[in-house]
């Protein structure tokens, strides 16, 4: 049901999460402190940020209108509500 693309990073994703837990950092606040940094080229920039919300459950039948709901649980189970993540997906 869905690529061998998604396991695959969903793994590596899976794996440096676990290495900035390690050191007591989340990949969020890694990511902030090397873009938004002093050190950062880009301190300073920003002009605004947008706090995206996840897709809600019911959402999901937009985007598989053709689905059972059982597919659509498993659907979510393994995006968690991370819109991009529906890209790795196919419906035939």
């Amino acid at each position: 049901m869905f690529r061998k693309e998604f396991v695959d990073r969903r793994r590596e994703l899976e794996f440096l999460d676990k290495k900035y837990k390690e050191k007591g950092e989340s990949a969020v606040s890694m990511m902030k402190k090397r873009v938004w940094g002093y050190k950062s080229p880009l301190y300073g920039r920003s002009t605004g940020q947008i706090f995206l919300q996840p897709l809600r459950f019911r959402d999901l039948r937009e985007w598989f209108p053709k689905a059972k709901i059982e597919d659509l649980v498993k659907i979510y189970a393994v995006c968690d509500g991370i819109p991009k993540y529906l890209e790795f997906f196919f419906w035939r």
